[in-house]
């Protein structure tokens, strides 16, 4: 699907070129009564990609903003992210952040103040990635490899193009084949390649918290990979999408952010909304 033709915002939207791409629907129900909920990305979205994973941090001036909004009785805030709650805790560093952690593409939650839950893992889906984990080692690629509890991750940043594209269709070659074996999935993401377990992703973890938050006025998500897509399609006729970056591929997202850098300005916006009306009754998650 290609993205939606977004109408221009009020003035005082329209007066940053960064929200430019951020559809007029979404700033005039923002400035509406109601709950909201508020779902992002992690890399590439609040953090800015960096060669080493390690060091992809949120900015602090975001950080900061991310903290007023969550601590707003108006929006519920979920980070969404494929990687592990426990790795985010660490490069976040802040355990009284009132968000709700949605981990492994939605194989991992906690509620804020709660303890983090897993979703099982199929048997199937297990002794798949085992055996795809094994045949990588045989080619002698793990040390380029994550492995996750439901998935393994070619990271590929850092490298020449040349030998970025090698090893991408080295791995391929290995882990495609494992998608006919075991009830796995291959996506091509920023920096790499990932092969993980079907039955949770970013959109079924989306609607599972819509759900559970009842009756909000508006749900957006915003993120920046492939992988987010899931969540844009999910979210179609529910609330808006937001795909970060300059890529203007095919997406399904409703409008866009040019880069993670812009994401201050966004949530200021958000932020500036806030105190425009009472908010309705409902339970927050």
């Amino acid at each position: 699907m290609a993205l939606r033709e977004s109408r221009p915002g009020p003035t005082s939207e329209t007066s940053s070129p960064a929200l430019a791409g951020v559809p007029r629907e979404l700033w005039d129900r923002l400035h509406g009564r109601g709950r909201r909920l508020l779902l992002l990305d992690y890399d590439g979205t609040l953090a800015p990609f960096h060669i080493h994973r390690d060091r992809a941090h949120v900015p602090p001036n975001t950080l900061q903003l991310l903290r007023a909004l969550a601590a707003s009785p108006r929006t519920s805030v979920a980070v969404v992210s494929g990687r592990p709650i426990d790795e985010l805790d660490r490069l976040i560093g802040d355990p009284k952040l009132r968000v709700h952690w949605i981990g492994e593409h939605g194989w991992e939650e906690r509620a804020p103040g709660g303890d983090t839950r897993q979703h099982p893992l199929s048997e199937e889906a297990r002794l798949g990635l085992d055996g795809a984990w094994k045949a990588i080692g045989a080619r002698g690629l793990q040390s380029r490899v994550e492995k996750k509890r439901t998935g393994l991750v070619l990271h590929t940043r850092g490298l020449f193009p040349d030998a970025d594209d090698s090893l991408h269709r080295a791995t391929e070659a290995v882990w495609l084949p494992w998608t006919e074996r075991a009830p796995l999935r291959l996506s091509t993401i920023h920096g790499g390649l990932e092969l993980r377990a079907v039955g949770r992703d970013k959109g079924l973890a989306t609607l599972d918290l819509h759900r559970r938050h009842g009756d909000v006025a508006l749900v957006v998500y915003v993120g920046d990979d492939e992988t987010d897509e899931d969540a844009f399609k999910a979210l179609a006729d529910r609330g808006f999408g937001i795909r970060v970056g300059k890529d203007d591929g095919p997406t399904s997202a409703h409008g866009r952010l040019p880069k993670p850098e812009t994401m201050d300005e966004f949530l200021a916006r958000w932020l500036d909304s806030e105190s425009v009306s009472t908010p309705s009754s409902g339970a927050r998650g």
